[in-house]
């Protein structure tokens, strides 16, 4: 296995579990989290539009995510990276509360 943290856009596949740092806006900051996600199979039937399907990524879906934002191997690495900018998010504050 390899020791990069993050996929890259050609090694998603389906069946492959990927993590997601999220953010979440708050009053006075901004809360980070981990979203799991499958990528499901090109065949796999998707959900109407409008509808949730929770967990469940279509590998087109998948690529387009990768291009915007970094697609984390284990949740581990995924809440490290959360942590590292909830900590920068705290920094800021504090410089600016001074």
């Amino acid at each position: 296995m390899s020791k990069r943290r993050t996929y890259r856009p050609e090694e998603i596949r389906a069946g492959t579990t990927l993590f997601i740092v999220t953010r979440v806006p708050g009053q006075m900051v901004n809360h980070y989290g981990v979203a799991e996600y499958l990528v499901a199979s090109k065949r796999e039937p998707q959900p109407e539009p409008g509808t949730a399907h929770p967990y469940r990524m279509h590998p087109l879906i998948a690529g387009y995510a990768a291009s915007q934002t970094d697609l984390w191997r284990t949740r581990r690495a995924a809440q490290v990276e959360a942590d590292r900018r909830l900590g920068i998010e705290l920094a800021r504050m504090k410089r600016g509360a001074q």
